[in-house]
């Protein structure tokens, strides 16, 4: 929360979020402010919530009470947690028979289906008509993969091109080893060696490293903002 309270008590409170709060009300001070709607039903935003600091496919503008129909365009999407080991197909099966649904003219029934968050957004056909809607292609992630695969095999082999090089040019070290007794086992292990940490130094530096890099963008966005 950045401001007033996340909870809803009553059906014409509404809890807006950051983005919405600053593009219509310019950071204003808004908690007790009130709109209405084109039905002229008014509304009164009791909180402010930040937006989320990750791509997500449900972007929202406004919290409300899901007593009161008359900002719904749409079908309601609801979230729900479910107890560990829900059946989704079943609970899909059992209430996939269609509802009379009295409160909207342009529908006669209507039936509820669950959908894991998880799937959320790669089904377009979810909501498709809602543009608060956003979703992922799969095919897309897999081209994707396919090239950072191909990129990786071609750093590979230059990485070994490259290394094949520089033991060439260490041979006569290795020669001057053999000379004092060193034996293929400690000449192998001493390259083995070499490659563990250089490959641990990469990997930490990757790991730690990136990780920072791209948490300090959103922290100072979300700061300074």
């Amino acid at each position: 929360m950045i401001a007033g309270s996340g909870k809803i008590n009553r059906p014409k409170d509404v809890i807006i979020t950051r983005s919405f709060w600053m593009k219509k009300l310019g950071g204003r001070n808004a908690i007790g402010a009130t709109f209405k709607n084109a039905k002229g039903v008014k509304f009164v935003i009791i909180g402010i919530v930040d937006d989320p600091n990750t791509k997500t496919s449900w972007m929202p503008d406004i919290f409300m009470s899901d007593e009161i129909d008359d900002f719904l365009l749409y079908y309601p999407t609801y979230a729900m947690l479910m107890t560990p080991g829900t059946d989704i197909k079943l609970l899909n099966k059992k209430y996939r028979k269609e509802q009379p649904r009295d409160k909207w003219s342009t529908y006669e029934t209507i039936h509820y289906q669950y959908l894991p968050l998880k799937d959320l957004y790669y089904d377009k056909e979810h909501g498709k008509e809602n543009k608060v809607y956003r979703y992922g292609n799969k095919s897309y992630i897999r081209v994707l993969m396919a090239v950072a695969f191909l990129v990786g095999i071609i750093g590979l082999l230059n990485f070994i091109n490259i290394y094949t090089v520089i033991m060439s040019k260490r041979s006569k070290e290795f020669g001057i080893k053999k000379v004092f007794g060193a034996g293929r086992a400690e000449i192998f292990l001493q390259i083995y060696a070499e490659n563990i940490l250089l490959t641990s130094t990469v990997s930490v530096i990757v790991l730690l490293g990136l990780p920072l890099l791209t948490t300090i963008y959103p922290f100072l966005k979300y700061m300074h903002t």
